[in-house]
């Protein structure tokens, strides 16, 4: 009798043993799975956690605990909060939207990025953030990197306020603030008129590489108070429009012939309204370079003020 209790202890345990292990699979498959969260929340991708905060499903931050590649969009009239952890990359899928592009983030609502995360894109065309008509972004963290295109787009506003922006494709500008001209550069959204302008505040961070560290195009306006702006292959500023610097530090150096240009082409969309009051600006060659050059096809108008720096 003895014995056959101890053989039926033994199966219990036994049984016991494999629901745990399989419950600790289990559990080790859904976290390897789990790519954001919301609280107590598990999502498979960011666009998941997203469509359910824009619906009421869940609320509070999404925090994204695991690299992916997917192309999200923020809906309109959304407020998403996105808490990139430390190590953890989000990449440009290659879905492509209406303008034919595969951007890494579309904000059509109200988006504020966090964490020490990279958001990337590598895609013909394509940027890791595109910042629609009237929508906002508050950039207060993460390292956003591209390689072939812009890798921020403003078409509305933006604050940034100790992100870091980095472009490693010199043929093209880290940030262009307002609109190019064409279709494709700007994401096949036309001018919104009445007065309407793409702003850019940038309270600080780190930006380098590109064409322009950050180009203010047409209808753009940009406020730079403070922040640390490094370029081999061009200028840190090239404005278009009305732009204003009171704080800062703007270096360059290797083939970049200025630290900063204006440009002018008409009175509305390109004034070539420039305005410095403050900030440490130094040349290429140990200084001994430009520190003031002007965009290129300018016209002569618009004006440059310095007051300080």
């Amino acid at each position: 009798m003895k014995k056959k209790r101890k053989i039926m202890l033994c199966g219990i345990m036994t049984l016991i043993m494999a629901l745990v292990m399989a419950m600790s699979i289990s559990a080790s498959a859904a976290e390897e799975g789990t790519v954001a969260t919301v609280g107590d929340n598990e999502y498979e991708t960011v666009q998941d956690a997203v469509n359910a905060v824009s619906n009421g499903y869940a609320t509070g931050t999404i925090d994204v605990v695991s690299d992916t590649t997917e192309n999200i969009v923020i809906p309109v009239k959304s407020t998403i909060v996105l808490n990139i952890l430390d190590g953890v990359t989000i990449s440009g899928g290659n879905i492509k939207d209406t303008a034919g592009k595969s951007h890494t983030i579309i904000n059509n609502g109200t988006l504020t990025v966090m964490g020490t995360g990279v958001i990337e894109n590598a895609n013909s065309g394509s940027g890791a953030l595109f910042n629609n008509a009237n929508a906002t972004a508050n950039l207060n963290g993460g390292t956003f990197t591209g390689t072939t295109w812009y890798v921020i787009k403003n078409l509305g506003t933006i604050t940034i306020d100790g992100a870091a922006v980095t472009q490693e494709d010199a043929g093209s500008s880290a940030i262009d603030n307002g609109w190019y001209g064409n279709a494709s550069n700007d994401c096949s959204v036309a001018y919104p008129g009445d007065g309407y302008t793409a702003d850019l505040t940038i309270l600080n961070g780190t930006f380098s590489g590109g064409m322009n560290i950050v180009k203010n195009d047409d209808y753009g306006v940009l406020d730079i108070r403070n922040g640390t702006f490094t370029n081999t292959d061009g200028p840190t500023v090239l404005n278009w429009n009305v732009a204003s610097i009171s704080g800062g530090n703007f270096t360059v150096n290797s083939n970049a012939a200025s630290v900063i240009a204006n440009g002018y082409l008409n009175g509305s969309g390109d004034k070539g309204q420039f305005t410095i009051s403050g900030g440490t600006f130094t040349a290429s060659n140990d200084g001994t370079g430009a520190l003031f050059g002007y965009g290129v096809g300018s016209q002569a108008g618009g004006s440059f003020t310095i007051t300080n720096g």
